[in-house]
């Protein structure tokens, strides 16, 4: 059987023809965020980019994205696609093991947050990452119940990859984060946390 990795690697020459994202709906959730020119920004578990032109558009030249991902295949490709950014950086790497110290304004898990295996230890991870007052964004593109189907319905590791309650998201992050918006609905998922000083 496959690991998560290994599951992702396989399909990484696919995944842009497989995987449809709602532009606007990726738009607004960007939104959300009201990001500021020349901020630097961790998009976290990136795959092959798929959020990487919408946050240039928002840092412009003089802000960073940074991309990871734990799957050297996905990353390849977001390479091959962004080479010519001198404002991207893409990372083959587990989040947990990054370095960074309060160093992003922004961090966004996008689509990426049921498969991480330790929720809680991934948010202590995001805090120390981001710059004081910096803002977290974990969203999907679609209802939590429709990601939580559409996980079941996948072969394994990834067909018990949930995404938790908002409730619960809030309750395991309220040690490092303060909440600033919830949504919860059928078309989307998104919950704004702000980086508590500790």
């Amino acid at each position: 059987m496959l690991n998560t990795k290994e599951y992702f690697n396989s399909l990484a020459d696919k995944w842009d023809a497989l995987v449809k994202h709602d532009i606007d709906k990726i738009e607004f959730l960007l939104g959300i965020l009201r990001i500021k020119k020349g901020s630097c920004i961790l998009d976290v578990g990136c795959g092959t980019g798929v959020l990487t032109e919408h946050l240039l558009k928002r840092v412009g030249s003089e802000g960073k994205v940074f991309g990871v991902d734990f799957s050297e295949k996905m990353i390849e490709i977001a390479k091959s696609k962004f080479k010519d950014f001198p404002n991207v950086e893409l990372i083959v790497e587990d989040v947990n093991l990054l370095t960074f110290k309060n160093y992003f304004d922004y961090i966004i898990c996008y689509s990426v947050f049921p498969h991480f295996e330790d929720k809680k230890e991934v948010l202590k991870q995001l805090h120390k990452m981001l710059k004081n007052g910096g803002i977290l964004l974990i969203a999907h593109s679609q209802s939590r119940k429709a990601i939580n189907q559409l996980h079941k319905s996948l072969p394994a590791p990834v067909n018990n990859h949930f995404l938790p309650s908002a409730c619960f998201i809030k309750m395991i992050a309220k040690g490092y984060f303060l909440n600033l918006k919830i949504i919860d609905n059928d078309e989307i998922f998104a919950i704004v946390l702000k980086k508590k000083n500790l």
